[in-house]
């Protein structure tokens, strides 16, 4: 296959599963351990829309909802501002 070809398959491939490894655990952002997680816990997480993710509109996002969430970030092809830039210019060294 050709290289340039095979490089945009690889880019999705790639940032996709680098997306979900970086996104943290349910039971790693709930610092205070109260079951649900707060805004201000999930701040740190860029690609987190607070306000679509509550589903139910409480101001506090349940495993299930936080799951979901999760489940759309592996599965959506990512925007060009989260690709993972290191490796993919590790994998173009490769070449």
């Amino acid at each position: 296959m050709n290289k340039t070809r095979f490089l945009p398959l690889m880019l999705t491939f790639f940032s996709c599963a680098a997306l979900a490894a970086t996104m943290p655990t349910f039971q790693e952002l709930d610092v205070n351990t109260d079951g649900v997680l707060s805004q201000q816990e999930v701040e740190r997480i860029q690609e987190l829309d607070f306000t679509t993710a509550d589903k139910n509109g409480d101001g506090f996002l349940t495993l299930e909802e936080y799951s979901l969430v999760m489940e759309e970030n592996a599965t959506s092809e990512p925007e060009v501002g989260q690709l993972d830039t290191k490796l993919l210019q590790r994998h173009v060294m490769e070449q």
